[in-house]
């Protein structure tokens, strides 16, 4: 039985939430499963490649004082 029991001992049989992960060094992000009672990731849902590409500056829409008119 205690191979049903995740690492920390939990069963992972209440609530779980995804949550999404980014890694700079291998510019990857990742969706996972996590129980939400201990916070083990328990299933992967997703892992694509991924580059932030922020858009700045004036018209952005989220800099104060630079909304569009």
């Amino acid at each position: 039985m205690a191979a049903a029991h995740g690492m920390r001992g939990c069963s992972h049989g209440g609530f779980h939430s995804g949550i999404g992960f980014y890694s700079r060094e291998s510019k990857q992000i990742r969706y996972v499963m996590v129980c939400d009672d201990c916070g083990e990731e328990v299933r992967e849902l997703v892992n694509e490649p991924y580059v932030p590409d922020p858009v700045l500056g004036p018209g952005a829409g989220f800099m104060p004082g630079t909304a569009p008119a």
